[in-house]
Order: C-alpha cells, then sequence, then structure tokens
C-alpha cells in the first residue's frame, strides 16, 4: 500500500542533503518496483542536478545523468518520462 509513500514523504523532509540522498538510494532500492520507489529515485535525480548546479560538481553531473538514464531504462511509462529526458537533455555532458 501506502508505505513506500510515506516513507518517501519523510525522506523528503531530512534537511540534510547527503543524509536526504542516501535515504532515497535506499528507498529506491527496497521498493524499486512500487510508486514511492519510483519516485524515491526520480527524487534522488532532482537532488543530484540541484547539487550540480548550485557547486557545478563534475561527480554530481555524472551521477545525476546516470540516475536519468537508469530511471528512463527502469520506468520507460512512467509520469516522470517526459521531464526526466527533458532533464537529461538539458544537463551538459560531462568532459
Amino acid at each position: 500500500g501506502l508505505r513506500d509513500n510515506i516513507l518517501l514523504a519523510q525522506a523528503k523532509l531530512i534537511p540534510d542533503e547527503q543524509r536526504r540522498g542516501d535515504r532515497l538510494a535506499e528507498l529506491n532500492r527496497q521498493h524499486q518496483s512500487t510508486d514511492g520507489g519510483m519516485r524515491a529515485l526520480y527524487e534522488l535525480t532532482r537532488l543530484r542536478i540541484q547539487l550540480y548546479q548550485r557547486k557545478a560538481d563534475k561527480d554530481n553531473l555524472v551521477q545525476a545523468r546516470d540516475m536519468l538514464t537508469s530511471f528512463l531504462s527502469l520506468y520507460p511509462k512512467s509520469f516522470y518520462a517526459e521531464q526526466v529526458a527533458k532533464n537529461l537533455e538539458d544537463l551538459p555532458r560531462p568532459e
């Protein structure tokens, strides 16, 4: 049921970005086939994009691109797939 969505909502409230990212990744692994697990990966990709944009950190760029690609592979019919594809297209390729 709703457990994965409740855990996701709790994870999104974690103020520390590193801990939030770790929790979102864990939720995605544990609940990969559920709506909450899919959304956890989406939220994790958004976090990595924000970190890249704020810090211009190549590692976050690479992670964001990898996660976006993974998202499209795992959830091609997702409600978020179009936005994820746009995010991937808008991100620069790492040099």
